[in-house]
């Protein structure tokens, strides 16, 4: 049975992509890329799967290829192409990229103990702070649900980038350290609505169901 919401907003369905090879040995990816492990190809099924349950209208993705690869079996059955944008990026960590935590701190001693401290200013050597990327995120969002008011739409993109969203539409600020992990192949929708002042609304954070068959 497809879910129904009311069709007067819009739904954005955010996919973190499968499990990727550096997911694995937990490197920092950011605009740098790895393909997704056999673990990750069965995420990826497995949330095309739990997706059936909604009629969507149209696929964004970010033009990272562990998210491509993750959007293949979510968009196979729908014969609908899937738009890219660079906006929907994981955040870039710079000279990070491809690092371990350790190598990090091996590498940059004098600037690691800031990056810990997540602060939404800090910037990796090349990179961009978390401040940057909630704002191109959160712009992605708002220009999709423009184009495509009152349709469900699935965004398959990175956890960093679900995590900024999350806090802009709960108001979590970036200086808040909290605890949540989002899982490959997670889903999280949010919904917009110009039905009430707030226009911005968490419905699911991190639904992880469909991923205990795997």
């Amino acid at each position: 049975m497809m879910a129904t919401m009311p069709r007067s907003d819009t739904y954005l369905l955010l996919i973190r992509h499968g499990q990727t090879e550096w997911n694995r040995e937990r490197r920092i990816q950011g605009n740098g890329d790895s393909p997704l492990t056999p673990l990750g190809h069965e995420q990826a099924e497995a949330v095309a799967g739990a997706l059936r349950r909604y009629l969507i209208g149209s696929f964004y993705a970010s033009d990272s290829g562990r998210a491509l690869q993750t959007a293949s079996p979510i968009v196979a059955s729908s014969g609908q192409p899937v738009t890219t944008d660079p906006r929907l990026r994981e955040r870039h960590y710079g000279l990070f990229e491809g690092k371990t935590q350790e190598e990090i701190r091996q590498t940059f001693p004098e600037i690691y103990m800031d990056y810990r401290k997540r602060l939404p200013d800090f910037v990796a050597p090349g990179g961009e702070s978390s401040a940057k990327l909630q704002a191109r995120a959160m712009e992605a969002c708002t220009e999709i649900v423009s184009r495509h008011s009152g349709q469900h739409v699935a965004i398959i993109t990175h956890g960093g980038t679900i995590q900024a969203i999350a806090r802009y539409v709960l108001d979590v600020p970036l200086t808040v350290q909290w605890r949540l992990r989002l899982e490959n192949g997670g889903l999280t929708i949010i919904r917009h609505s110009d039905r009430f002042p707030d226009r911005w609304w968490m419905i699911t954070l991190n639904e992880v169901a469909h991923l205990w068959q795997i």
